[in-house]
């Protein structure tokens, strides 16, 4: 079987069951955008929150705390 007809074969089987070959590209185009809206948004927020620590100072604080005393054993 040639390309040619393999190709002709399955756009006459597309053509046929339009329902479906509409839903399966619409469901396509769904997932390619919500990655794209996601990738956009978690790009965006990192940038924001990576300016609004720089403007504060925050990314450079370290905090340290004094030890409970408390082992495993006696924390349970």
């Amino acid at each position: 079987m040639k390309f040619k007809d393999q190709f002709r074969t399955g756009w006459r089987n597309l053509s046929r069951q339009k329902l479906r070959t509409s839903l399966t590209i619409f469901a396509i185009v769904i997932g390619a955008v919500s990655v794209t809206v996601m990738l956009s948004l978690v790009t965006s927020a990192k940038g924001f929150l990576m300016s609004s620590f720089e403007k504060t100072g925050e990314d450079r604080r370290v905090i340290v705390t004094p030890v409970t005393g408390l082992s495993y054993g006696e924390a349970r």
